[in-house]
């Protein structure tokens, strides 16, 4: 049986009073040692950031060699701004930014991730909403 550390950050350090927060000194580093994490999941937060090639180095860098990272960005949801809405992230853009902070690509795709009623009521026109996953591996330090 496995005992599970679950830790979380925000951008705006919002939450910070919460069991397992992580401050972030600014938009591109989270305050924990290198090689922490066995896994991190960014989801809803790498279009917010002006700089994604650092904050997915960041990323990189909290998890143990054979560590996940698993990066989720929306592609076709309206803007929305918390403080800044940067980029949409398809399926290669995404590639190049795991390949870029040495992580071994596992997958790689743009698709519709499922949608609640509220999601729904966001869309743009008649476009599904659709969300880029890049999931990688970290083999090296």
């Amino acid at each position: 049986e496995r005992k599970w550390d679950f830790h979380f950050c925000d951008l705006g350090n919002f939450g910070s009073h919460e069991q397992g927060f992580l401050r972030q000194a600014d938009e591109y580093s989270i305050n924990k040692e290198d090689c922490r994490f066995d896994a991190v999941i960014s989801q809803q937060t790498i279009e917010h950031v002006r700089r994604p090639w650092l904050w997915m180095m960041e990323l990189a860098r909290l998890v143990r060699i054979d560590g996940i990272v698993a990066v989720v960005c929306p592609v076709t949801w309206k803007f929305h701004r918390n403080p800044v809405d940067c980029q949409r992230i398809y399926a290669e853009g995404m590639r190049a930014l795991l390949e870029q902070a040495g992580l071994e690509v596992i997958t790689v795709k743009t698709e519709h991730l499922g949608q609640t009623e509220a999601e729904k009521s966001q869309q743009i026109g008649q476009v599904d909403v659709q969300d880029t996953i890049g999931i990688g591996k970290k083999l090296l330090l």
